[in-house]
């Protein structure tokens, strides 16, 4: 085991303790690192305080809960503002300036992030436990320390930190200590986990957690039980309930010896100690409230050749001694100063380039995937009965698609990709019809695809979305929908943002989708296909097939989207698409590709399936040459098809193709020729890809602005491109150093800085000379390489890790990133000139392999029957509001027929009011325009519903929300068209109840118009329901042959089973002559027959209830019965038609 010693630290700047001569200081990150943070100098110009203090409100964005306290807090900035211009007139050896800490008051910093009560006034020994002093000859070295050590350089200084609103300063001066010392004595260098600390090493081991705690105790604790990496244990600000036995510990208990103060007042001990490793210093906090400003002279302890860097925001920055007397000698001050100035210059372009532009792009809802799944396909072979002959589709089809990549399966019309999609969705199984072989395994384990069926995502080629609805609500109902079960409501709309701001519809959120070609409203379609996509990215599905997004599409949009199909890929899904041959750009964001063909009455073969960049290069190995200039993409697709082929290309007879390709792959299915380098780079978090596109693509901007169509520039053109980048020209010199840098920069990310690992190591000089350090040209792909290396993306970079919890960062993303090598436009005989490898990246995950599938990791509860309710209940009242245009339309001719069947019955044929004919006219009418209306309500969307039902929509919970919300919709329109008849016809009944029997038979028709759309296309439901509402209202209603029906036979129990007239006309007719029984006087011979027939043959009827108004009483059950088995119909229709498209 290994056993390291660490030389302590206390703290760093959050202390406040006696000004005993105690030094406190920190280490810094390397220079690749976020760049420093520098305290705001005061200049001496004529600025009143008040502007001061608002420049202080901008710059360190500073917020108060009222004018009154804004008043206050200004007053504690002025005055700091006078101590330190007072102090800085003192000429002391350092300089004080404006942190963000300005407007506190010494008390609130200290209760913050002061030391803890009984730390206060305690004695150095006290602190310190009683500890020895580094005596052990092999912990220091017995001779004098090395004019110069930068421990930086040697990879053994860890990541900036935030100690934030909690005062854990003692857990990072620990960790500090630690993370070098076993960096120094052979280990690795890891981020510590300080929260494992603040939890953990509690008031058991003399700590206090926030409020303050020793070091010497937390490493009390690590001895005994070991420390694990901040990124398995992040950073929370707060303390918790302690989860060690959770992470894997990478400092074992036991693998740690001392730790050992350095002697107080002995500066050769610490210039000693520095020399063996890193070492924290503690400094009095109080001070830092205001912090410090000179870059040049930084902060130095009372020896001047002790120099620390401070951070004024309570971070650790860096750590160099030099020996007093002993510095650097000119040249080295003078190159150090070149490489210092060329970072600032690098730090500067990237800050230019992202910094600005990753707040907004930046993922708030969508998470890297912690469990990934890699789909692998063997043998698939798909056949289809066309007639009597059985044709084949596909053939032997073999081959995986990784997690982490954009893969695509490409090929000729006609050769089956889209039918590949379907067997590997699940679409296409074996039945009546296909016959569907092979097996598909999920991260290598044999996994039927209906057990993972919920993270799996589709985009279909149509664009199926709710066009009632607009872009924002399509996305965040999906995402209500899909998500798992319990998801908040606040996580849902920061998906929602984050797929509109991927798909570029932040502008368009809240405009209706509609359809242009019906009513000539609505997106365009380029924006629909983006809505199409969102849908399925805001169920963050595991698995995303998407068949043909790009279809329809413009070059430059069918780029964009898949730009950020690849993005989303980096967060660990696994993306398979369909598509056509594809724009040269296009392509080369392809991680994999599967190329289909097909030969005459034969079904679909592979002819290779591996990296994009490397199918080129396949294809020239086993013989065909592409000609200059062509798009690879084109190309391949002629190979596979056979044609457009020139024989002077081919080594292969071209009348040989693709069957030669075909058998090829059969043979030896592996990628034939030499794959191209590789570089393979870690992703820090889920925006890096992000970040990396948006540096890549303003290098090429600023590029083509100096110099369009040029691969590689001098010195002098060079200069104009970084100025371009910076807004500033640079020295002659610094355009020389990134040149050079980027010229010699070693693809494996040994030295990111350019800088040979010796220089300026323990006063040793490089070889290199600075007429040497040039370059005669710099590339464009060198250029964007290099400055993606100075930012630290290709290097094992977790030291974002550690400041996730506190910055609310998703956790680093455990996989790399790839981008090809195309991505930086250059031709092909730049890169052979200057030698330089291909600037590709890789995204794989960490581990050789990917998670395995256990029971629930890639599985995913579905919200349950009430959630889908109420959001299918919302959306369809939002879509009832926006359609009231057409609704009240219809109204409207509700009314017109209304008015028309009254005017008709009481004026020119001036019917009786109790006519049974009137009843059954108006009734007939009413049941007509229900039924038709109600059509629309499952019709409409289908499409929607089959893709929703497809991933898990609880299907009762849809027709139970939509049939709620057209309930109010056809009681409304009954309600104006009694309103109507009422009005005109007059009769005697009372109105309340006169309507019972029109609603009961809206009731029944608009279960008709369910029953229809649900099992019928929707061609046939207008013409359908209009001959059954003639037929069993009309015809089976008529009460002139109600005698006849009525018979007590079983034609009896069929009119009384299917026809609402027979009771609704019933009803009406019984109850108003019960009422207001008309006088035999009065009525003419034809009414008089008419009364007595329609009155003998109701009250003739043999199934009735036996119960007084029997009548009444069963045709209201009759009619509940009718409508309530209609919407059963209708909902087994949803259920179980169109079986195929709900797969």
């Amino acid at each position: 085991m290994r056993r390291v010693a660490a030389i302590l630290a206390i703290s760093h700047v959050c202390a406040s303790g006696e000004q005993d001569g105690t030094t406190f200081a920190t280490s810094a990150p390397p220079t690749t690192s976020t760049p420093r943070l520098r305290p705001t100098k005061v200049d001496d110009a004529e600025r009143t305080c008040e502007d001061e203090f608002q420049a202080f409100v901008r710059k360190f964005d500073k917020h108060y809960d009222s004018p009154e306290e804004e008043e206050r807090r200004m007053h504690i900035f002025c005055d700091r503002l006078a101590w330190i211009k007072k102090t800085n007139s003192e000429n002391h050896k350092y300089t004080v300036g404006i942190t963000r800490f300005a407007d506190l008051s010494p008390e609130e910093f200290r209760s913050a992030y002061g030391m803890p009560a009984e730390y206060k006034n305690a004695s150095i020994s006290e602190i310190w436990g009683g500890l020895e002093e580094v005596k052990d000859p092999s912990l220091l070295r017995s001779t004098a320390a090395p004019s110069s050590v930068d421990w930086r350089r040697e990879g053994a200084v860890s990541v900036v930190q935030n100690q934030g609103h909690c005062g854990a300063c003692w857990t990072f001066a620990t960790t500090g200590a630690l993370e070098g010392a076993w960096k120094v004595f052979g280990g690795s260098l890891y981020t510590l986990s300080s929260q494992q600390l603040l939890d953990c090493a509690d008031e058991a081991y003399g700590n206090m957690g926030c409020k303050g705690g020793s070091p010497i105790n937390g490493f009390t604790y690590i001895k005994q039980k070991g420390l694990c990496k901040a990124r398995d244990y992040g950073y929370k600000a707060v303390q918790q309930a302690c989860q060690a036995s959770s992470c894997t510990k990478v400092i074992p208990p036991g693998g740690v010896r001392g730790p050992w103060p350095v002697k107080q007042g002995d500066e050769n001990a610490l210039m000693q100690a520095v020399a063996q490793q890193p070492v924290a210093v503690g400094i009095d906090g109080d001070s830092m409230v205001l912090g410090f400003g000179d870059v040049s002279r930084d902060v130095c302890a009372e020896a001047s050749d002790v120099c620390t860097d401070i951070s004024p925001d309570g971070e650790r920055r860096s750590a160099e001694v030099k020996h007093p007397g002993h510095g650097l000698d000119k040249y080295e001050e003078q190159t150090l100063e070149r490489l210092k100035t060329t970072d600032r210059t690098l730090k500067q372009i990237l800050l230019n380039f992202s910094i600005q532009h990753l707040e907004d792009n930046k993922f708030r809802g969508i998470t890297p995937k912690i469990h990934t799944a890699s789909l692998s396909f063997r043998d698939i072979n798909c056949k289809v009965m066309t007639g009597s002959e059985e044709r084949s589709i596909l053939e032997n089809i073999t081959g995986t698609f990784q997690a982490y990549h954009l893969s695509a399966i490409m090929g000729p019309s006609g050769c089956g990709k889209s039918t590949l999609l379907d067997v590997l969705t699940g679409k296409k199984k074996t039945d009546g019809k296909w016959t569907v072989e092979g097996d598909i395994l999920i991260n290598e384990k044999k996994t039927s695809i209906e057990d993972i069926k919920p993270v799996i995502g589709f985009v279909p080629q149509d664009d199926v979305v709710h066009e009632g609805l607009t872009v924002r609500e399509n996305i965040y109902y999906s995402a209500a929908k899909r998500m798992p079960r319990g998801t908040r409501a606040s996580r849902l709309r920061a998906i929602t943002n984050d797929v509109l701001q991927v798909l570029q519809l932040e502008s368009r959120q809240n405009l209706l989708v509609g359809n242009r070609v019906r009513t000539g409203e609505g997106l365009s379609g380029g924006q629909k296909k983006r809505v199409n996509v969102g849908i399925e990215l805001a169920a963050c599905p595991t698995i995303l097939f998407l068949d043909e997004p790009t279809s329809g599409l413009d070059a430059t949009a069918s780029l964009m989207i898949v730009q950020q199909l690849k993005r989303m890929a980096r967060l660990g899904v696994t993306i398979v698409m369909v598509i056509h041959q594809p724009r040269y750009d296009l392509f080369t964001l392809l991680d994999d590709v599967l190329l289909l063909g097909t030969l005459e009455d034969k079904g679909g073969r592979m002819a290779y399936m591996g990296p994009t960049v490397q199918a080129k290069s396949h294809f020239q190995h086993l013989g065909l040459q592409m000609p200059e200039n062509w798009n690879p993409a084109d190309w391949m697709m002629d190979i596979l098809s056979g044609q457009n082929l020139d024989q002077q290309n081919c080594r292969i007879p071209v009348s040989d193709l693709p069957a030669a390709l075909f058998k090829k792959w059969q043979d030896s299915p592996t990628p034939e020729g030499e794959a191209p380098p590789r570089r393979y780079v870690r992703a820090a978090s889920g925006d890096t890809s992000a970040e990396v596109e948006i540096i890549k693509q303003h290098c090429k901007e600023c590029w083509s602005e100096v110099a369009p169509g040029h691969s590689k520039l001098d010195a002098e053109d060079f200069a104009k491109v970084l100025r371009a980048c910076t807004g500033a020209t640079p020295d002659e010199e610094i355009v020389t150093e990134i040149m050079y840098r980027a010229s010699t920069y070693d693809v494996r990310g040994e030295s990111t800085l350019g800088i040979p690992s010796n220089t300026f190591l323990f006063g040793g000089r490089s070889s290199d000379q600075a007429g040497e350090r040039s370059a005669s040209y710099i590339t464009l792909r060198a250029f964007v390489t290099y400055l993606l290396s100075f930012r630290g993306v290709e290097r094992e970079d977790i030291r974002l890790g550690s400041l996730a919890g506190l910055s609310g960062m998703s956790a680093p993303l455990q996989g790399m990133e790839e981008s090809s090598d195309e991505t930086v436009d250059e031709s092909s005989d730049s890169d052979s000139s200057t030698g330089q490898a291909s600037d590709q990246d890789l995204n794989l995950p960490m581990s050789s392999t990917t998670t395995t599938l256990v029971s629930t990791d890639l599985k995913r509860t579905m919200p349950g029957c009430c959630s889908h309710f109420r959001y299918t209940l919302r959306t369809s009242l939002i879509t009832f509001w926006r359609t009231m245009g057409i609704k009240i339309f219809f109204l409207g001719v509700m009314c017109f027929a209304a008015a028309f069947l009254s005017v008709m019955d009481a004026i020119i044929f001036d019917s009786p009011p109790w006519s049974a004919t009137s009843f059954l006219n108006a009734q007939i009418a009413l049941a007509l325009l229900i039924a038709v209306y109600s059509l629309q309500l499952f019709s409409n969307d289908q499409e929607m519903y089959w893709r929703e039902a497809s991933h898990g929509l609880n299907r009762f919970a849809f027709f139970a929300g939509r049939a709620l919300v057209n309930t109010f919709d056809w009681l409304l329109l009954t309600f104006f068209f009694l309103l109507v008849y009422f009005s005109i016809a007059r009769p005697i009944l009372a109105f309340e109840e006169y309507i019972w029997p029109f609603f009961l038979v809206s009731y029944v028709a608009s279960g008709w118009g369910y029953a229809l759309s649900c099992c019928l296309p929707v061609e046939l439901g207008a013409f359908i329901s209009s001959i059954l509402m003639f037929m069993m209202g009309g015809i089976l209603g008529l009460p002139m042959q109600m005698a006849d029906f009525l018979n007590g036979g079983f034609f009896e129990i069929v009119v009384s089973s299917i026809s609402f007239t027979r009771w609704s006309v019933s009803m009406s007719f019984l109850e108003y002559v019960t009422e207001y029984p008309p006088d035999p006087e009065t009525l003419s011979q034809i009414d008089s027959y008419q009364l007595t027939k329609f009155k003998d043959a109701y009250d003739g009827a043999h199934f009735l209830l036996p119960c007084e108004d029997s009548q009444y009483w069963s045709g209201l059950l009759a009619l509940v019965l009718q409508g309530s088995v209609l919407r059963v119909v209708a909902y087994l229709g949803l259920r179980f038609t169109n079986r195929a498209r709900q797969i």
